[in-house]
């Protein structure tokens, strides 16, 4: 499928060791209801729940990877591509 993580999620570890690319240049502005983060080199919009901090991409680029919580990291869907 589009889009799948190869061979499924890493460990936690994994994903702080650098599975992950970085997330730089990213300017996150908060709001009533999350954080809009707007990403750099045309990349659409992400809608971060409050409580959530941007970490870095999944390799393929199309998934944002956050953090909520101390340590738990999760990877969400772009929100708002069309």
């Amino acid at each position: 499928a589009p889009g799948g993580a190869p061979g499924g999620e890493p460990a936690p570890a994994e994903r702080h060791r650098g599975w992950w690319h970085p997330l730089a240049e990213v300017a996150a502005v908060a709001g009533p209801d999350g954080a809009w983060v707007g990403i750099p080199d045309a990349r659409p919009s992400v809608r971060l729940p409050l409580g959530t901090a941007p970490l870095g991409w999944t390799p393929d680029g199309e998934r944002l990877l956050v953090a909520r919580g101390a340590g738990d990291a999760v990877a969400l869907e772009l929100w708002g591509a069309s």
